[in-house]
């Protein structure tokens, strides 16, 4: 079947699933402090004992669509409904999020009676230009659209149950995945053994470039998610988070490889077409957000200038340094020389996001900061005085 016949199918169907654009959940900006958590800060407890935290406005509901979908039109949402309820026990907000991309089911891969299955793409990479653990993911190019035909499908289905489960109103806000590798942040594998000086890592330029990547198609991608996400969540927000460097992998349009500025400024300019394509969809209800804050140091100016270009919010997060610690942000250093957090020194990284440098209009305060279990229990005190600064 032709991609675009299995894209219009997909549209349709989503929308007899999620009803009409215009059904008016949602309309207010999510703002404050948001709880974001991993599975080992929900095994242990932590997300729990976090949400009764004072001054903690909304708390992510973050599932794989694997977990959610874990074989072809089989939905388990048993997980996915307790920590709802848990959330909404403590009159909390629910940011959701729907990890795709690394984190979407086998099945996808394999023919059915309608498709040949998705293509697969095998990747070894690491966080942090290298310096990370090394992961193995794989995933679909995010322009294929038996990937693309499945994700819509599978939203329709998620917005559908919230409905029928009366949590749909309580949503105050959707992350904008569907072109991710293992977070929820819009990114490719882009890592090779030469540049990350790290062996373990594979060659992912040259994985992109037999499947003939091409940015167009990246941007592509982001605005048929971007729409996915918008039919099944009309009015909800919509968050976008972004790495403002090396997020995808430095190849132009004519199939050639960039290197040294040229590749930068390549990439540079993709991540712009990218938040333009979903900013075009989501206009009016779309969010820009960042996955760092340091204690003492501004934000990245190159998020605030993307925030600045297309009018919007920016929301955050902390940062993850001391997640090898069972923690979540430091407060100074760098990633493997992390400094840990004080009282003042957690409250000081929240207000850099509070009161972002570069911003102005719409942007000239900071949204709503997502912040790990452990650092809402450790530093209660300047996770109240930070919620009474935002939301006055």
């Amino acid at each position: 079947m032709r991609k675009a016949n299995l894209i219009l199918l997909a549209l349709v169907a989503i929308h007899l699933l999620a009803g009409p654009l215009a059904s008016g959940q949602g309309g207010n900006q999510p703002r404050g402090l948001y709880i974001y958590s991993y599975p080992a800060f929900i095994r242990s407890g932590e997300y729990e004992s976090a949400l009764s935290v004072e001054g903690i406005d909304g708390a992510a509901v973050v599932m794989k669509w694997a977990e959610i979908e874990p074989a072809r039109g089989v939905y388990d949402f048993s997980e996915f409904d307790r920590r709802i309820k848990l959330v909404r026990s403590h009159g909390l907000a629910i940011e959701l999020g729907v990890l795709a991309g690394g984190s979407a089911p086998e099945w996808i891969y394999l023919p059915s009676s309608k498709d040949k299955g998705a293509r697969k793409l095998s990747f070894v990479f690491s966080h942090h230009n290298g310096k990370g653990r090394l992961i193995n993911v794989t995933l679909a190019p995010p322009w294929d659209p038996i990937y693309q035909a499945a994700f819509v499908e599978m939203l329709g289905h998620v917005a559908q149950h919230l409905r029928a489960i009366d949590a749909l109103k309580h949503v105050s806000v959707v992350k904008l995945t569907g072109v991710n590798t293992d977070t929820d942040e819009v990114r490719l594998p882009a890592e090779t053994p030469q540049e990350t000086g790290n062996p373990g890592v594979s060659d992912a330029i040259s994985t992109w470039r037999s499947v003939g990547y091409r940015p167009s198609l990246v941007v592509q991608a982001m605005r048929e998610v971007a729409m996915a996400w918008a039919r099944a969540f009309p009015d909800t927000w919509m968050v976008l988070p972004i790495i403002p460097q090396a997020s995808f992998p430095p190849i132009g349009e004519d199939g050639q490889v960039a290197t040294g500025r040229r590749a930068k400024i390549a990439v540079r300019d993709l991540l712009g077409d990218v938040v333009a394509a979903a900013e075009g969809v989501c206009h009016g209800h779309f969010l820009l957000q960042m996955d760092w804050l340091m204690a003492g140091k501004p934000v990245r100016p190159r998020v605030m200038e993307l925030a600045r270009r297309f009018g919007v919010p920016v929301a955050w997060q902390t940062n993850f340094y001391l997640g090898r610690e069972g923690k979540g942000a430091a407060c100074g250093g760098e990633f493997g020389q992390a400094m840990r957090c004080n009282d003042a020194s957690f409250l000081s990284l929240l207000e850099a996001g509070i009161h972002p440098e570069g911003g102005s209009g719409p942007n000239a305060r900071g949204a709503f900061i997502e912040v790990f279990p452990p650092d809402a229990i450790e530093f209660a005190g300047a996770i109240a005085r930070a919620h009474d600064e935002m939301v006055r």
